[in-house]
Parts: structure tokens; C-alpha cells; sequence
């Protein structure tokens, strides 16, 4: 009772409604100072005719409107340019300004084939492009060594950044740097402006986003202008990979390297990035493909029938499905509801637990409820009660499993290598991606897949085979190279297609 009327109860409760009242006072401030996301601005400016590529900024760091010298923080209302790097608020008036005083990063020449002396009035080299403000963390002036970017207000917003080679500079010593512009550290990987030659030249901004590389690129010259060894890079990705990361490690190279060399396929399709590879030839890319499993599948597809490279054959297998009820529309369907469908893998197949796992991801990255969950998981401890498994002919008796894992490379599970896990892979042949063959094992349930992760276990080997069928009598989750779907009753056919010649590291030390 003594504690009751000390008054420390009503106190703790008095303390815990001010702090609420606190937050509901903040989230309301935050709703009437910035009454639309950054999310919801970068959405309308996208259906109007831009020049810059304007994402989500302040994340990393803080960030300062070029306009009205606002400072834009996490949970603002800020936005940055992708390409060149300008920073803007997203108040109309802003963006307006920014995008009408602040030229982008050019992606290729504005004349024609047949550059004049007034065109380009220092024969052929290439100049600075300087943006102002918002300077990388520790910058140092190029001219007099000292920090730049963050000694104060003005020169936060002032100093200069060249958003090619990535040189920094103060806004008082501009005048005694050259203006010549040697692309940096990266030189070797970037394609020039200077070098793309347009079918129209008058292409702005949007609708050079919009459109295809093939449709609006005439001609890529050779890269005369710096004599080092020239290899383009070419970045392909999604945006949604990576829980919706992608997006972030796409900025990243378009803040490098010329804009066109950044394929995202959310805008533009994968046809472009072996379309930059033939405007090239002879000269030899590189290609990063930033996604899934299913994103490199598809640019295998393409390199099979358009490039040939100096490099190793990785098999390639054609997966025949026939589904007994082709009618039925099931949820996340890869596979179209028809009664026969061909996919081409290159890495994994599996039916089971770990392809659930798989399903229930892609249905929470796009904020959709799985009302099956349940039901599967039940259907998945009893795989081996709706699943025949045939390999090179013979049926092949099952233990009790949760899922059966078919497997064309070594990494499966985030890297697990689960065939060398343990010591029954010493009664196999030693496996290869060249071999036409493929490792059959199973899975007893997701802790088996979490034990052989940290390496405690290991699978339950079936063998090798070149040709596997499997029957299903019911529904199950399925995933090939990462892309998962709901199988009703059916039949899955795995047979050896051909191979496509891929590049390997020879060492971890290269």
C-alpha cells in the first residue's frame, strides 16, 4: 500500500502519456512540414519530362537543397540526381529551378557523327563537369589540398564536384585547375559521351530513359581521346532484387559511369546490354549482372545466341512441365497455366521446404499475404507421399523429406556447398557444371537446411543423373534458379539442352 501512495504508479504513467504525446506531436509536424514522401514526389515527377534521374536522397548523409539551401535529412523530403549527383528538395519551385540551371550528365554527343571546331573547340578532349554541392565525406580540394565541401554553409552548397572523374575542388580555385577532364580512376570501364553517336541528337533526357538503346543509338566509337586499355562495363539489374536494394546498387554505378551503361529492367529490357556489347566490337566488355538467379538466366539465354566467350561451358537444362489441371490459376505463377511449359535453368531446381521458403520471400518483398502458408508447409513434411522420383529410368525410393534439390553448380542455400558436405560424396564421381549431369540430394525439413548451413550435416544423397522426372500427386512449392512458384499435380522433366560458355575466377587470390 505504501508504494500505491507515494505517487511513483501515477508518475510512471504520467511520464509514459507525455512521451506519447510527444511522439503523436512529432509524426503530426512531420505530416504537415512534409505532407508527401519522397517516395510519392519521385512517382510524379517520373510521368513528366525530366532531365535528371532523380531518386531518394539523404541516406547516406546529409544532403543540402542547390536552391534554397535546405537541409535534407532521413525521413525528408529530399532527392538526388543518380547520375550527376545534384541535390534538390522536392518542392516544385525547386525542382523546377534545378532542373532548368543544372545541366545532367550527358550521355552521348549532341552533334552529329562529325564533331566541328565549334562543337568541340579543344580537338577532342574532354571537359570537367561540375556539380555543385553536397561533396563526398573527407573531400580535399585538387588545387590547394585542403577540405573542401564542409567548412561552412556556403561552401557546402559552392564547392564543385566533377561528376566523371570524381574530383573535387573549391569554388575560389576553380580558375586554377584545368579543365580537362581524364574520366579518373575508372577511365578504363566508362564509355565517353564523346564516343555515342545518337540517331536523333535532340533526344532529351525522359526520352532517352524511355527508350531502347537499339532505337535511339546509331554508333559507339573507339575510345581515342585517353590512350589506356578500354573495357566497358555493363551493369544490368533490377530494382527489386535484393528485398528492393537493387535500386541503390544501380545509382551507385550510374554515379560513375555513363548512364547508358546502367541496364535496369524495370525500364528498359535485357536486349540492351548485348545491344551495347555489338556497338562495341571488337573492343571486349564486361559485364555485372546485379540480381537473381533468374536475371542471369536470362542474359545467359541471350550471350548463348549473340556473343561467344573465351571461357568455360556451363550446362544448361530444359525443365518440361506438364501440369494436369492447366486451367487452374495459381498464385505467383512462373509457370503460365498451360498444360505443357518449357524453362531453361542453369543452377538449381527443388520442390519442397527450401522452395517455399523462397515463395514466401518474393510474396512478402511484394506486400502480398500468402493465405496457403499453412496448407503447403503440411504438404511439404509429407513430400515423399506426393512425389515419384525417376532418374535415368529407374524409379528411385524416398525416406521421409520435405524437399528434393536438383543441382547443376556447386553453391545452393546462400553458398552452401552441400554435396562436399560430409563424407558420402566420396562414392560419387567429383561433380562439374560441364559434366551433363546433375547432383540429386533431399532435405529432411528447414532446421536439416540450417545445420548443413553452419556445415553439421550434410544431405541425403541420391546420386547423378542426366535425365530426371519427377510426378507430383499434389500441390507443392517449386523454385527454379530462384524463381518460385505453386506446381498443382503434374509431371517435372529435367533433361540436359546444351551450354553456354560463362567466365570463372581461377582463384580466390585473382
Amino acid at each position: 500500500m505504501a508504494d500505491s501512495r507515494d505517487g511513483s504508479f501515477p508518475d510512471s504513467v504520467t511520464w509514459g502519456i507525455t512521451c506519447l504525446l510527444v511522439l503523436l506531436t512529432w509524426v503530426l509536424l512531420q505530416k504537415l512540414c512534409f505532407p508527401r514522401s519522397p517516395l510519392a514526389a519521385l512517382a510524379l515527377m517520373r510521368r513528366t519530362r525530366r532531365i535528371h534521374t532523380w531518386a531518394q536522397g539523404g541516406i547516406w548523409h546529409p544532403l543540402y537543397c542547390v536552391i534554397c539551401e535546405t537541409l535534407l535529412i532521413v525521413g525528408s523530403s529530399g532527392i538526388c540526381c543518380a547520375d550527376c549527383g545534384i541535390a534538390s528538395c522536392e518542392k516544385g519551385q525547386c525542382v523546377q529551378r534545378t532542373e532548368q540551371r543544372f545541366s545532367c550528365k550527358a550521355r552521348a554527343r549532341k552533334t552529329g557523327a562529325t564533331p566541328t571546331a565549334q562543337d568541340d573547340p579543344q580537338g577532342g578532349v574532354f571537359r570537367h563537369h561540375w556539380v555543385s554541392g553536397n561533396l563526398p565525406l573527407m573531400s580535399e580540394c585538387e588545387v590547394c589540398d585542403a577540405s573542401c565541401g564542409g567548412d561552412g554553409p556556403e561552401s557546402v552548397i559552392q564547392d564543385l564536384r566533377c561528376c566523371w572523374c570524381q574530383l573535387t575542388v573549391h569554388k575560389s580555385c576553380q580558375q586554377k585547375m584545368s579543365n580537362i577532364c581524364d574520366l579518373g580512376h575508372y577511365r578504363e570501364f566508362i564509355i565517353p559521351p564523346e564516343c555515342v553517336i545518337l540517331k536523333n541528337p535532340k533526344v532529351a533526357g525522359s526520352e532517352f530513359k524511355r527508350s531502347s538503346i537499339k532505337q535511339i543509338v546509331r554508333q559507339i566509337m573507339g575510345n581515342t581521346t585517353h590512350n589506356r586499355p578500354w573495357r566497358p562495363l555493363i551493369v544490368v539489374g533490377n530494382t527489386k532484387a535484393g528485398n528492393n536494394d537493387g535500386g541503390f546498387f544501380l545509382n551507385a554505378f550510374r554515379g560513375v559511369l555513363n548512364p547508358i551503361q546502367v541496364i535496369d529492367l524495370n525500364e528498359r529490357p535485357m536486349e540492351d546490354a548485348i545491344h551495347l556489347c555489338q556497338l562495341l566490337e571488337p573492343t571486349r566488355c564486361l559485364i555485372i549482372v546485379a540480381g537473381g538467379d533468374g536475371t542471369i538466366g536470362q542474359l545467359l539465354d541471350l550471350l548463348q545466341t549473340a556473343n561467344r566467350l573465351e571461357s568455360i561451358p556451363l550446362d544448361r537444362w530444359r525443365v518440361t512441365v506438364r501440369s494436369d489441371h492447366p486451367h487452374y490459376s495459381f498464385k505467383r505463377p512462373l509457370v503460365p497455366p498451360r498444360s505443357i511449359t518449357e524453362i531453361f535453368v542453369q543452377n538449381y531446381l527443388s520442390i519442397g521446404v527450401d522452395a517455399l521458403v523462397t515463395y514466401n520471400f518474393h510474396n512478402a518483398r511484394d506486400s502480398k499475404s500468402s493465405s496457403t502458408k499453412d496448407v503447403l508447409e503440411r504438404e511439404c513434411k509429407d513430400l515423399d507421399q506426393i512425389l515419384e522420383l525417376e532418374m535415368d529410368g529407374q524409379k528411385v525410393s524416398l525416406p521421409k523429406i520435405e524437399s528434393v534439390v536438383i543441382l547443376n553448380i556447386p553453391c545452393w542455400g546462400a553458398g552452401v556447398r552441400p554435396w562436399e558436405l560430409g563424407q558420402g560424396h566420396e562414392h560419387f564421381p567429383v561433380p562439374s557444371f560441364s559434366d551433363h549431369k546433375l547432383e540429386v540430394f533431399c532435405v529432411y525439413s528447414s532446421f536439416h537446411i540450417a545445420q548443413m548451413q553452419v556445415g553439421i550435416s550434410e544431405p541425403h544423397r541420391i546420386g547423378q543423373a542426366s535425365d530426371v522426372k519427377i510426378r507430383l500427386k499434389g500441390r507443392a512449392p517449386v523454385q527454379t534458379d530462384g524463381e518460385p512458384w505453386i506446381q498443382e499435380p503434374g509431371e517435372i522433366h529435367v533433361q540436359y539442352h546444351s551450354h553456354v560458355p560463362v567466365l570463372k575466377l581461377s582463384s580466390l587470390s585473382n
